[in-house]
């Protein structure tokens, strides 16, 4: 058993996909498991504190959360979908494992293309932070 409280960070990504079927299958074969996957909007923050996203971005958001509520609709109560907004996914995701206990945090290697990814990647920024183990799915 991975651990009893899983996070599983997603983005829609073939990776995130896999990181969340990791923690998925834990639930067959251990009942007392649960598992939060979240769902991370980033944001742009202007000058004057306000975040916005741009509608192209809020459209891709709406979909890929509506994929990710089809994926698990027919799975038991113990998988908890939450959507949360920030400027950094992995800050978002390491604040959220440490305000809900959770003892494993699982994310897919790579999400991101191009300059993003080479300015530092989700998963490597969890890995570096983390207080809890992380699992990276490849």
């Amino acid at each position: 058993m991975l651990g009893s409280k899983l996070l599983v960070g997603y983005d829609g990504a073939e990776l995130s996909s896999r990181a969340l079927d990791t923690a998925l299958a834990q639930l067959r074969d251990h009942p007392q498991i649960t598992v939060d996957v979240v769902y991370v909007e980033e944001v742009a923050k202007l000058s004057n504190g306000v975040e916005v996203i741009d509608d192209n971005v809020q459209h891709r958001n709406d979909t890929l959360f509506e994929q990710l509520q089809n994926k698990v609709k027919d799975i038991s109560a113990r998988v908890h979908l939450h959507r949360l907004s920030g400027q950094n996914a992995s800050y978002v995701l390491l604040r959220f494992a440490e305000e809900h206990n959770n003892d494993l945090i699982i994310v897919g290697s790579r999400g991101l293309t191009g300059i993003r990814e080479f300015l530092g990647s989700v998963s490597h920024a969890v890995v570096q932070h983390s207080l809890v183990p992380v699992l990276i799915v490849k």
